[in-house]
């Protein structure tokens, strides 16, 4: 049987052994829930209930966001209730996973006040940006967990975005995210602050839960979940999802298909507990760019008419399997199949353990190990250069075609445009008189990393000066890559899903014009520019220590501190360029690759945060906290091949906030600010001259003001109002280019590129009964404020607005329909430019010529049955 078969029975199968079960309110846990620091320790069981009116949802009955006595773990040295907490954090539960239903990770986290999430890149692949700090995308400021441990060490490898790794199912218990705060302390470089994702674990009764999703995109999607006990101190968890779908942006071919199986066993102990668990993901998806949204030559012309705005993608079946020409490590040529449909292909394993123990003594150890290892592949067409006038860049190919040196000679009189794989001569007035160059870049990724956590922690009393509880911490991790860049350039026609061209040299003779030579071949412009091939073994450990001093009744003191050292060392391939010799094509006259040789390179790199904070109850219910931290950023991995320059960075941040929790009204406003001297930009971009792939390394420094908002009011029963917003000014100052030194001195206090200055979520639900079916209607209406492609704010990212909605219909509290609508109106927002063009001086124009909209209108159906 072959592994892909293999694969799918066995996550299939464990999800159809799953007891499908009933659909019912879950309730809100008290202060007498278990204090432990681990995402393990959040026992769900023996738990204080408040009455709540019956919503036809599942997790907490809907009502996660009333926080007066929500335990939280992600953060503190111990759980602690949002109430009392020294630093802003979010908690998006059962009941907003539901309503909100994400098609990918950083999509969920729109929903969370002072993040700015970028989720148009698919399942994987996509941005958070948090309360203004300036990045490149992906996590580079925040650190994306799942059940208090990394992914993966380093969320920002180039190809490797954390959430790559990450799939939310109904294995998924909740989410929580502490935004700035105590990040950096609990968390390696999570300046911005931390997501974590909390999965499911074993339960003392018999629980489970199924799902059957489909979309008209294609989609068919099984989900399911099941626990309960084996004895008495044996508990268990099991479940995941299976899916395939053409995706919402069409590429020809099936776009996204796999799944992900998810494993515990709990052993109780009479103080504490031993969990195991295992991960197993294996998903391939489809990674979208952006897109030609007008004509560079008028920007006033919209290229809608040639390629959708909502649904069309620069993939296509044409160019979806691809021979790829490089060199092999004695320079020699040498070529490799790549499938463009493999997309972002994790096929990687994770097991871990957590034990917790407290003595007698009143000592508390806490520990928490974890291994994962895999291979991923990323086979993407990325965005390179604007559309280019078909016919004066056929001309321009025809001066190299002649060239007597470096072409074919004078025998050509002429050459033209032809289907790549067949289908006769190509017109370029059929797409407007454009054409276009794309990346069809392939990358292939192996990992390995060992990470181990370990807590210990003991409670003092200090008589009349209060109760302190000190936490130390030690934190190692272990991790390598093997990765290996494939950048390869093609000639397209420009429209949606468009073929592939060649350039074809003639020759007239008197039985008319004959082919000569072809500039491309099968459609490809160039090969192996800007590849890297290395290896990378890196080790980092930090120590910790964290306490919380009550010296008064109702106030908190909370300080903390940790020092991270990291040691990167590794080798990367030299490279060079070489004629492969096929004399009928100029496309391999210059392929790159590695030479035979390779350089070692080590390097050294360390990182101090230091955090204070302080939570006054004026009432059980209001709270007001302060905060000042110093966090870092040690450099990526990508220093040592990429030897740009990256030093450990410095931020400074500091927030205020006051928490408001009377009995139908939540309100959680923090007001916060951030300085970073040393902000630093690396991006692969186009040489504007040469066409290469080069890379940008800029610094300065930026300055951020911001307020957020997170608020629930219930003013009847049944009916809740939940909005969040975000107000900043991002702005940067003493702007950079390292490569060629120019300083942009104009650009001081202009916003930072990709970030909005207004960012509002409206959630509103309405639960109502009919004999025994109960109904939930919901909405989610998202504004966001306008943003640029670059920091001279040349290119405009407009504002734009987005609504979803739904309903779930539930019977007896077990069987559950839900109709889900995503981007109704289907919007066209933009959520960033062409990153490898404009990112200093933007795109010659107003507004982008070139950028990534949101995903178009989409709906799905999903039918549940759950059991408890």
């Amino acid at each position: 049987m072959k592994r892909a078969q293999l694969d799918r029975l066995l996550i299939l199968g464990s999800i159809v052994a799953c007891p499908l079960v009933a659909l019912g309110q879950e309730e809100i846990p008290l202060s007498e829930q278990t204090d432990s620091a681990t995402v393990a320790d959040a026992d769900r069981d023996d738990r204080d209930t408040i009455d709540l009116p019956r919503i036809p949802l599942t997790g907490a009955g809907g009502q996660e966001e009333l926080f007066p006595e929500e335990i939280t773990v992600t953060g503190s040295a111990q759980g602690r209730k949002k109430i009392e907490s020294t630093y802003a954090v979010s908690t998006l539960g059962e009941h907003t996973l539901e309503v909100v239903k994400p098609l990918n990770t950083v999509d969920i986290l729109s929903q969370v006040p002072g993040f700015w999430a970028e989720s148009s890149g698919g399942e994987g692949g996509n941005n958070v940006f948090a309360r203004g700090i300036p990045a490149a995308g992906s996590f580079r400021y925040v650190a994306l967990y799942e059940d208090g441990l990394p992914l993966y060490e380093e969320p920002e490898t180039a190809f490797l975005n954390a959430d790559i790794l990450s799939r939310i199912d109904l294995t998924v218990d909740r989410i929580e995210a502490v935004r700035g705060g105590t990040s950096p302390i609990f968390a390696n470089n999570a300046a911005g602050g931390t997501i974590n994702i909390i999965t499911k674990k074993g339960t003392e009764t018999l629980e489970g839960v199924g799902s059957l999703t489909w979309g008209d995109f294609g989609m068919l999607r099984f989900d399911g979940n099941v626990s309960g006990p084996i004895t008495d101190r044996v508990l268990y968890s099991v479940g995941g999802f299976y899916r395939g779908d053409d995706g919402i942006r069409e590429t020809g071919y099936r776009a996204n298909s796999g799944g992900q199986l998810r494993a515990s066993l709990t052993y109780k102990l009479d103080d504490g507990s031993l969990t195991f668990y295992g991960k197993y993901l294996n998903d391939r998806t489809t990674f979208y760019l952006p897109i030609p949204l007008k004509d560079p030559r008028d920007p006033t012309t919209s290229l809608s008419n040639l390629i959708d705005p909502n649904t069309g993608t620069l993939a296509s079946a044409d160019m979806r399997r691809a021979i790829l020409r490089t060199l092999d490590e004695t320079g020699d040529g040498t070529s490799r199949e790549e499938d463009l449909g493999e997309g972002m292909h994790p096929s990687v394993l994770t097991a871990g353990l957590q034990f917790n123990y407290e003595f007698d003594s009143g000592w508390r150890i806490q520990n928490h190990a974890r291994v994962v290892t895999g291979q991923v592949t990323f086979n993407a067409l990325f965005s390179l250069t604007p559309p280019e006038d078909a016919a004066g860049f056929l001309a321009d190919q025809l001066t190299r075609a002649q060239d007597p040196a470096t072409g074919f000679g004078a025998a050509v009189d002429s050459v033209e445009y032809r289907f790549a794989n067949g289908g006769g001569v190509f017109d370029p007035t059929s797409t407007g008189g454009l054409v276009l160059r794309s990346g069809w870049w392939s990358q292939q990724m192996e990992i390995l990393n060992f990470v181990n956590d370990l807590r210990v922690t003991k409670d003092f009393d200090l008589g009349a000066g209060g109760d302190i509880d000190v936490t130390l911490g030690f934190y190692f991790s272990e991790y390598r890559l093997d990765t290996r860049w494939h950048f390869n350039t093609v000639l397209t026609e420009m429209r949606g899903q468009p073929r592939l061209l060649d350039v074809v040299a003639l020759t007239q003779t008197e039985g008319g014009p004959q082919e000569v030579g072809r500039v491309t071949e099968n459609g490809f412009f160039s090969y192996g520019d800007f590849g890297v091939n290395a290896f990378i073994d890196a080790t980092t450990a930090a120590g910790y220590v964290s306490t919380n001093w009550v010296p008064i009744q109702d106030l908190q003191v909370e300080i903390g501190a940790r020092y991270q050292f990291a040691t990167f060392r590794g080798s990367t391939a030299n490279r060079t360029t070489a004629d492969l010799g096929d004399p009928s094509t100029l496309a391999d006259d210059a392929v790159g690759g590695p030479d035979g040789s390779s350089v070692r390179s080590d390097f050294d790199f360390g990182g101090i945060a230091f955090s204070a904070g302080a939570n006054y109850a004026v009432t059980p219910r209001v709270g007001v906290f302060g905060r000042f931290t110093r966090a870092y950023r040690i450099p990526r991995t990508e220093v040592l091949y990429l030897d740009n320059g990256e030093d450990t960075e410095g931020i400074l941040q500091a927030e205020v906030g006051v928490k408001l929790a009377l009995q139908s009204l939540s309100v959680f406003a923090v007001g916060y600010w951030s300085r970073f001297d040393s902000l630093f930009v690396s991006d692969s971009v186009v040489d504007p001259d040469s066409g290469d792939i080069v890379t940008l390394n800029v610094d300065g420094e930026s300055q951020t003001f911001g307020v957020e908002l997170e608020a629930t009011w219930r003013p009847l029963t049944g009916l809740s109002l939940t909005l969040v917003s975000t107000l900043q000014n991002p702005t940067v100052q003493s702007l950079q280019d390292n490569n060629t030194g120019e300083e942009f001195t104009d650009f001081d206090g202009n916003r930072l590129r990709r970030l909005p200055s207004v960012q509002v979520a409206f959630r509103p639900s309405y639960s109502i009964f009919f004999q025994r079916v109960g109904f939930l209607l919901y909405g989610n209406l998202q504004y966001n404020g306008n943003r640029f492609v670059d920091f001279a704010n040349n290119t405009e990212l407009p504002a734009y607005a987005t609504l979803d909605a739904g309903i779930i219909a539930t019977l007896d509290n077990q069987i559950s329909l839900q109709f889900h609508g995503s981007n109704l109106t289907n919007s066209s927002g933009l959520t960033e430019g062409n990153p490898r063009v404009g990112t200093i001086a933007g795109q010659e124009t107003g507004e982008a010529i070139f950028a990534r909209p949101i995903l178009g209108r989409a709906f799905r159906i999903s039918l549940t049955y759950r059991y408890f």
